[in-house]
């Protein structure tokens, strides 16, 4: 048997021993020779088409191109635009040309279907994006939830009328299911696009994944951690500082003023989480009062008030220092010897009212001594006219220190020189006269012990300045200096007592009530303080008293709301994030309004409990991030600082595939709308 192949591949057969002839003849009738075809046909073939049921490169083009533009020009442009154009220029009837282009797209569906759904969904996204990017602009979500189902509308609208056959109301009434399922496609698209944002931050990676992290560390919800996070954010530049200074047991709450007005946010508005930091901020002052009173025990003694110190002074001593001084006042001054040289030039510098008040104070004591004698020169000074004797000087000192008052009663120069000629006087007379060395000593030095202990208590009372502060306590000696930090200690202690009352009532500033305590922190203060205690003392005390003021500060931020920035934003944010449910948008009103409000609520508005649930779930959840420890956990401050650049770059990461579902949704429901708008 012999087997020939055809041209077109067919296998023909002969019996053995056929001539060559006789095959050629046979193949040759059975494969006529064709016509040389020309360039025109090439075209027409493979380019143009023929109506034959063969589609050729350039008909899966045009139809390809045809279903496109369709998707479009949401009907605009496609197989009616096309057989209305081959009709003008003769290539037959329209209703012929229709029905070739439509036969030519399910053939092309059926032979090529990944390439005919691409043909139709790709170009749908050009009016897709158009669409998604109007119905994003509006501000509210109702104003994208109603614009975006007013463009779905008109597009399925117009889709289905041009896609429509026949005459106006065929048409119109082929528009009608598309525009309803484009209307309700643009409603849901905002709330779909909206849930894939919510799932990216859910389970998305990179910076979406950062935020999740830091808020699982911390015990936040999303909600919370925005509002953390904004405080904190706020409070960086000097958060590390207030840390520090809060001392080992601060808190996140003592970053700075928008996490403490952040507390005072969550101890002045409803719900449990007021109970809770109310608690743990009370519990914070106690135990910081109670150390710092331990610190000033140690440092500075028991408090035993100025006035009861001066008198237990007056009286433990007084028959030592009676004894001691009298045999002081026996005693002559030898004015020709240097120091009493130096005497007799230090009583010329005293003026003529400090002496008249010497001489008053002696009266009113019962002490005598010889009348003061002298004269006022022409430029004012004063000649004594015989020299007094120690007890006169003694009470001119008294009178000295009286008048200067540290700086207040002559004010702050010439006080502060009172008390400095007052100290050269004493320390000279006891260089001649040893006995009245001996007497200042005596009992402690009574009346300048008493004076130290004033002295101490007025150290931030009466704003000594701080030169002269320095020099006086220089001047002191041990016992001196233990009595003024006597009087330092009763003064900081009824400070302390001031504030006590203060952090519990709403009628009272304890922020004011703190101010003295303030003053003792400030530059100024530490520097005295260090003067008076030493280095280590001020040290010790300076460390515990920034924490008592810090815990105590926090506490008095929450005596009473204030309207501040941070607490607006937070409760901004709360209501954002957890909007009001269409119960409560009703309530209110009076009258007839008022009665149908209350009666529909309950009818419509279940979700009120749970939203209530849900905003307290939000407090508590801030409220205790708030009073964790700054120390609880490695890294605390960078976590607590992390936040709100997570949050931020996660909304933009989330907000891109919230654009993208738009689009991605718009775009795939024109094909959709236009399934429904081909006619049956």
């Amino acid at each position: 048997m012999i087997e020939v192949v055809g041209p077109d591949g067919a296998v023909h057969q002969f019996p053995s021993g056929t001539s060559e002839d006789v095959i050629r003849r046979v193949m040759g009738e059975r494969y006529p020779a064709q016509p040389e075809r020309t360039l025109r046909d090439r075209i027409v073939d493979n380019v143009i088409g023929r109506d034959d049921g063969v589609m050729s490169f350039g008909e899966k083009l045009a139809t390809a191109l045809n279903m496109g533009g369709e998707s479009m020009t949401l009907g605009l442009v496609g197989d009616e635009a096309a057989a209305a154009t081959d009709s003008l220029i003769g290539r037959g009837t329209y209703d012929e040309r229709l029905g070739q282009y439509r036969a030519n797209e399910d053939q092309f569906r059926q032979e090529n279907p990944a390439l005919a759904l691409t043909s139709e969904i790709a170009p749908a996204f050009l009016p897709g994006l158009g669409i998604a990017s109007a119905a994003a602009r509006p501000a509210t979500t109702l104003g994208r939830l109603v614009t975006g189902g007013l463009l779905g509308a008109t597009a399925g609208a117009t889709q289905g009328f041009m896609e429509g056959e026949g005459g106006l109301g065929s048409r119109v009434n082929n528009a009608l299911l598309p525009m309803a399922a484009g209307g309700i496609l643009g409603v849901a698209m905002e709330p779909l696009a909206q849930g894939a944002g919510a799932v990216w931050r859910s389970v998305g990676p990179g910076v979406s994944a950062a935020a999740r992290q830091a808020q699982q560390r911390l015990g936040l919800n999303e909600t919370a951690a925005r509002i953390v996070g904004d405080a904190v954010e706020r409070d960086a530049p000097y958060a590390a500082d207030n840390l520090a200074e809060a001392g080992p047991r601060a808190v996140n709450a003592q970053m700075g003023v928008n996490t403490q007005g952040l507390l005072d946010w969550i101890a002045n508005r409803p719900g449990s989480a007021a109970a809770y930091v109310g608690n743990q901020v009370e519990s914070m002052a106690e135990s910081a009062g109670q150390r710092f009173s331990g610190v000033l025990d140690t440092v500075l003694g028991r408090p035993e008030g100025v006035r009861r110190a001066q008198a237990n002074i007056m009286r433990n001593t007084a028959d030592e220092r009676r004894d001691a001084y009298g045999a002081a006042y026996d005693q002559i001054i030898d004015f020709a010897s240097p120091q009493g040289q130096q005497i007799e030039d230090l009583l010329s510098r005293v003026p003529e009212d400090v002496i008249r008040r010497a001489e008053r104070l002696m009266r009113a004591e019962g002490e005598r001594s010889a009348q003061i004698k002298f004269t006022i020169n022409d430029d004012g000074t004063v000649a004594l006219s015989s020299m007094p004797d120690v007890r006169t000087i003694d009470y001119i000192t008294r009178a000295l220190r009286d008048m200067g008052d540290f700086g207040t009663g002559e004010g702050k120069q010439t006080g502060g020189a009172f008390v400095r000629l007052a100290g050269q006087m004493r320390s000279t007379l006891d260089e001649i006269v040893p006995e009245y060395g001996a007497a200042r000593a005596a009992g402690r030095d009574a009346i300048v012990n008493r004076e130290a202990v004033q002295f101490g208590g007025d150290l931030f009372r009466q704003k000594i300045p701080m030169d002269v502060a320095e020099d006086v306590i220089a001047s002191m000696g041990d016992a001196e200096l233990r009595y003024a930090r006597q009087g330092l200690r009763s003064y900081i202690d009824q400070i302390m007592a001031n504030v006590k009352p203060a952090l519990r009532d709403q009628n009272m500033d304890a922020r004011e009530a703190l101010a003295p305590l303030r003053q003792i922190l400030s530059r100024d203060g530490k520097t005295k303080l260090t003067a008076l205690l030493g280095e280590e003392g001020a040290v010790a005390l300076i460390d515990e008293a920034q924490q008592a003021y810090s815990v105590l500060s926090l506490r008095a931020g929450i005596v009473r709301g204030s309207p501040t920035a941070p607490r607006m934003i937070a409760e901004q944010t709360l209501e954002e994030r957890i909007p009001r449910t269409f119960g409560e948008a009703l309530e209110g009103g009076s009258g007839l309004l008022g009665a149908t409000n209350a009666a529909l609520r309950p009818l419509i508005d279940s979700s009120a409990f749970a939203r209530a649930m849900r905003k307290d779930e939000v407090t508590n959840a801030i409220g205790q991030a708030l009073m964790l420890p700054a120390n609880a956990m490695p890294g605390n401050l960078a976590l607590m600082q992390q936040l709100a650049p997570a949050l931020r770059a996660g909304d933009q990461a989330a907000g891109r595939v919230v654009q993208n579902a738009r689009g991605l949704l718009a775009g795939l429901s024109i094909p959709g709308m236009g399934l429904l708008a081909e006619p049956n």
